[in-house]
């Protein structure tokens, strides 16, 4: 079951959908507050039995095994704010969340990608990055798919390891991260094999 600090490193530190920690203060309240609700009355979400659920944002759907919080926020990214939303929650002692960005008409999604990646990878001061076979997705097919496996390390020096999955669609930039001590195939397996974009 997760700890205060165990949801407060993955979130303040490295929720790879965010270029600065400070934009996601009232967010990762929230997600702490759910979090201390859920050690009180041992809510499922926080067993070792992950609860599956259908999420989407925007033409994104996805499982996550976690009852997610939302938010959308203004944040920098590349050379400018992008409005940023948001779904995610934390179970199993790991991070699971979902987001999307939109290039603007003059940006090329493919270099705002890149840049998003090098910020998560920042974010959670990565030693190293693997390109792994991205999954297939459901539906419409995008673009640009990548599919990274991080090894870094929290603000409190703990290891942490990150499965991070950027598609381009059009203009949109969806994102698909889950952090955790050790990312296992229980953890990621079912959050990557079912994203559908429609």
């Amino acid at each position: 079951m997760s700890s205060y600090s165990d949801v407060r490193g993955p979130l303040g530190r490295v929720a790879s959908c965010c270029v600065r920690s400070g934009w996601l203060e009232n967010f990762r309240r929230r997600v702490v507050q759910l979090a201390s609700l859920a050690a009180t009355f041992a809510l499922t979400a926080c067993s070792p039995a992950l609860n599956w659920r259908s999420v989407s944002v925007h033409q994104l759907g996805a499982l996550l095994p976690c009852k997610p919080d939302r938010a959308e926020r203004e944040v920098p990214l590349g050379d400018r704010l992008h409005a940023l939303q948001m779904a995610g929650c934390t179970a199993d002692a790991a991070l699971f969340a979902v987001s999307r960005v939109v290039a603007g008409p003059d940006e090329e999604p493919a270099l705002l990608l890149q840049a998003w990646q090098k910020s998560a990878q920042s974010n959670m001061s990565a030693s190293s990055a693997q390109e792994i076979a991205a999954p297939a997705v459901k539906g419409r097919q995008p673009s640009v798919r990548l599919l990274l496996m991080a090894q870094g390390r929290r603000q409190d020096g703990s290891p942490l390891q990150a499965k991070l999955l950027w598609c381009v669609i059009g203009r949109d930039i969806y994102h698909v991260a889950v952090y955790a001590p050790h990312v296992t195939d229980d953890l990621s397996d079912t959050l990557f094999s079912e994203l559908t974009l429609q």
